[in-house]
């Protein structure tokens, strides 16, 4: 968010001020799983694996140590965020099939 104000006087001088405020938040997350499943002779399998997901709906509160236009407390309503679910990060399942070789 970037204000500007500016006034001329005269011909010959202008005044100008400008502030700005940049803010960011970001996290990262990473998770590791391993698939086994034990095979015999002329035996093969299809492994389907999909990352399990999950939504969340609420409002986001944000608290501010000086007020900001007044207040010290905003609110963002009607947030949905996606993103991957805690436990367990992986749908997997496992067929049987016949062997091509």
């Amino acid at each position: 968010m970037t204000i500007r104000a500016g006034v001329t006087l005269g011909e010959i001088f202008e005044a100008s001020y400008e502030m700005s405020f940049n803010r960011e938040w970001s996290w990262t997350t990473t998770k590791a799983d391993e698939i086994r499943h034990e095979l015999g002779p002329y035996q093969a399998v299809d492994i389907f694996a999909a990352p399990m997901r999950q939504k969340v709906r609420g409002t986001y509160e944000m608290h501010f140590g000086d007020p900001y236009y007044g207040h010290y407390y905003w609110y963002v309503h009607d947030v949905v965020i996606d993103g991957p679910a805690p436990h367990p990060a992986w749908d997997v399942r496992v067929d049987g099939t016949t062997p091509v070789c």
